[in-house]
């Protein structure tokens, strides 16, 4: 797909009520072909990098249009399936994939100690990072690891996500013993200029293979939400995904709450 037909596509995604092409940058799917495009629907296919599954990106407001045209794929991962198709789509086979939700939380004012095993990452250390993150890949299907390219990104700040959201104090926590890093968490804090107050965006969590249940995601978590606070942050976010209970269970009993109203379903289709 050339730089044309994406910023085409771009502007006529937005006039369908569903769509998954929402969030896309135009290296997402540079090498994805635009397969159907109709006044009812349009289809691009590809192969998602992070997953290795094949993709469908689409665009189309009708229920039955959208099966009928989807028949054809088998075993493809949609996207940001709206809320009243999913039911629909799991009676016709399509299996969730995700549920990724947002979990908020508001105040940071009683968050106030970092644990003394946790201390901020630097370069010589992202491919122990990356190590750490790639272990973790099928913790949740929707969590593949992070490249040693794209943890550094993080540390030094050139992270082309920081620079769109202006993000400040930029972070990679480790718990380390014994000179061993044994779990991570990649934070920033943005929304500098909020009315609600600039937020503290934990963006990966991930422990050692061997060391789960030993209580270092609870302290890395803790210690980050302390030196957010510090550093001004008044809120924190984070996603996780329905379907990873353990992670669930972790953030709501530290304080974070899930917004029930939202979420981003991805099925992957049947094989037809």
């Amino acid at each position: 797909m050339n730089k044309e037909t994406f910023t085409r596509l771009e502007l006529v995604t937005q006039t369908f009520q569903h769509t998954s092409f929402k969030y896309l940058g135009y290296e997402d799917i540079k090498d994805y072909n635009l397969v159907l495009e109709t006044h009812e629907i349009i289809l691009i296919h590809g192969t998602d990098q992070a997953s290795k599954l094949s993709e469908i990106i689409y665009a189309c407001n009708d229920f039955e249009i959208f099966r009928k045209n989807l028949e054809t794929y088998n075993e493809v991962l949609v996207k940001f399936i709206p809320k009243e198709w999913h039911e629909k789509l799991k009676e016709l086979g399509y299996i969730d994939y995700a549920i990724l939700r947002d979990y908020w939380l508001d105040n940071l004012s009683e968050f106030n100690k970092k644990h003394p095993n946790v201390t901020f990452a630097t370069i010589k250390d992202a491919k122990s990072i990356s190590d750490i993150t790639k272990e973790n890949a099928g913790a949740s299907r929707a969590f593949h690891g992070d490249s040693v390219d794209f943890i550094s990104s993080w540390i030094d700040g050139s992270n082309t996500t920081l620079i769109d959201l202006k993000a400040k104090n930029n972070q990679v926590y480790t718990y380390k013993t014994d000179n061993q890093i044994l779990g991570i968490a990649l934070t920033c804090i943005y929304a500098n200029y909020s009315p609600k107050g600039p937020v503290l965006w934990l963006r990966e969590i991930a422990i050692k293979k061997g060391y789960h249940g030993q209580g270092i995601g609870r302290r890395i978590i803790l210690s980050a939400l302390s030196e957010g606070l510090r550093n001004g942050a008044r809120r924190s976010f984070l996603i996780t995904d329905d379907l990873n209970l353990n992670a669930k269970y972790l953030y709501e009993s530290i304080g974070f709450k899930p917004k029930m109203d939202e979420q981003q379903i991805d099925m992957i289709s049947p094989n037809f």
